[in-house]
């Protein structure tokens, strides 16, 4: 039987394609967050996007000057990624398949910003304190329905 780590990751695996495409159906979602991020962002930063998915976010970020690794649960989300890196021409610092509650073992190094823009509503009961831990230690950006980490 699978748990609650395994169903998400394999959904994800499954729908890369699906999560990329889910903000363009969302256009005011994805330009309202880019705006807040470019607003927020020092230039040239070095940014972990945790649980970025397919990537939509990290590349966009790449494009505007910014260094950025993209950390996901999904190996088919990272795949994904890799590939459509190839396909814009656009190349991210790192591509890290990995879980966000042991990200202190995939993860090195400083990062100027953290985005946390999806994995907190995975995170709950037992992992309670690593999205406490991540929330008090980032600066919320102005909307609620977004959760851009900002060290």
């Amino acid at each position: 039987m699978m748990g609650g780590v395994d169903i998400v990751r394999e959904y994800y695996n499954q729908n890369p394609q699906i999560e990329w495409d889910r903000l363009e159906g969302r256009k005011p979602e994805f330009e309202i967050t880019m705006r807040h991020l470019k607003e927020n962002l020092k230039p040239n930063s070095k940014i972990l996007d945790v649980g970025g998915g397919p990537g939509r976010y990290a590349f966009s970020l790449t494009e505007l000057g910014h260094r950025v690794t993209l950390f996901d649960l999904s190996e088919g989300n990272i795949e994904f990624a890799k590939n459509k890196s190839q396909e814009l021409g656009i190349f991210l610092d790192d591509y890290i398949c990995g879980n966000a509650t042991q990200l202190l073992n995939y993860v090195s190094g400083k990062y100027d910003a953290v985005l946390c823009l999806g994995p907190l509503y995975h995170l709950y009961l037992l992992h309670r304190n690593v999205c406490s831990l991540i929330t008090m230690s980032c600066v919320i950006c102005r909307k609620i329905y977004m959760t851009a980490c900002l060290m």
